[in-house]
């Protein structure tokens, strides 16, 4: 979602525009007591409020967020937060999370999903389409949190930075939703088992996502960096992804972590072998591809996910 630094004035020319906006981080005044939050759409009355008790703020410039209106009931957002934070609390390979990864998966994808009708909207779409398409994209958003909360301990010192986090689950939600175009039994095939005249036809399907996506711009806010991501998520660094071949700068950091998830979820939940695979073999197989990938965001699989070692 796109922010934006506004001074006083300029906020208050927009609003009487009929423009609307989120504070993204609290006004405070000088006692420190909350004087205008995050929660509510931005009003004159607010913008007259911060210049009469806080004056210091007159010659700066607060940041913001467009407000956009939702299109699905506040309940129905409710239920489907609560219903894709249940299916990856139960789902097995997450099992021996510890606590703090847990609550931080559970934390992010109920907020996210709450506040984004679009993704609703999509993920509504996707299950009644196909059962293992709409679980999948659960299990990707899943994934890509738990990883996510092993780089910020291992790169960040622990720093979580809220807004990519946002974006890494629209990402990872809407990586295969490009699929809802293609034939439903081609969706539920697993991917190792199709044919090469099959396996061709799903080449495309994440620049197909990204097009589905950028066609329904007026439904959502989601920035030109996810969708981009979204289009390379099955592209390697070192070229030989698909379905460009792109490799190295080419792709992004977002790029690079979508596709550590897509390839580590598809690989877990047995798309990419013919035959079941033990956790020990697929881990395996994980060392002899990494090469493939980002090794940043790739090396911490192994450490992130070891426990599953005891499942094999």
């Amino acid at each position: 979602m796109s922010t934006y630094f506004f001074s006083l004035e300029e906020l208050l020319k927009l609003i009487r525009e009929g423009k609307s906006f989120f504070l993204v981080e609290p006004v405070y005044d000088s006692r420190l007591n909350p004087l205008v939050g995050t929660e509510k759409v931005l009003t004159e009355k607010d913008i007259y409020r911060i210049q009469d008790r806080c004056p210091e703020i007159k010659n700066k410039k607060l940041h913001v967020k467009e407000a956009f209106l939702h299109y699905i009931e506040e309940s129905k957002r409710i239920q489907w937060a609560a219903y894709a934070v249940s299916f990856v609390s139960t789902y097995p390979l997450f099992a021996g999370l510890p606590h703090q990864k847990k609550d931080f998966i559970n934390k992010y994808l109920k907020a996210v999903i709450m506040d984004e009708d679009y993704l609703v909207w999509k993920l509504s779409q996707m299950k009644n389409f196909s059962k293992k398409l709409f679980e999948q994209s659960l299990l990707f958003s899943a994934v890509g949190l738990t990883l996510y909360h092993s780089y910020s301990i291992s790169a960040l010192q622990g720093m979580i930075d809220a807004s990519y986090v946002h974006k890494l689950i629209q990402g990872t939600l809407l990586m295969d939703v490009g699929l809802l175009k293609y034939n439903q039994q081609l969706v539920e095939a697993k991917r190792a088992g199709l044919p090469p005249e099959h396996a061709q036809l799903l080449r495309d399907h994440a620049h197909d996502s990204a097009q589905l996506i950028l066609s329904e711009k007026s439904r959502h806010q989601i920035e030109d960096s996810v969708i981009e991501a979204i289009a390379n998520h099955e592209e390697y660094i070192d070229g030989t992804g698909q379905p460009a071949g792109k490799k190295g700068a080419e792709l992004s950091e977002m790029s690079r972590f979508l596709s550590v998830v897509n390839y580590f979820t598809l690989l877990m939940t047995g798309e990419l072998t013919l035959a079941k695979k033990s956790c020990r073999e697929c881990f395996i197989k994980m060392k002899a591809d990494k090469n493939h990938f980002d090794h940043r965001f790739y090396d911490l699989l192994e450490p992130t996910f070891r426990y599953l070692l005891t499942l094999s």
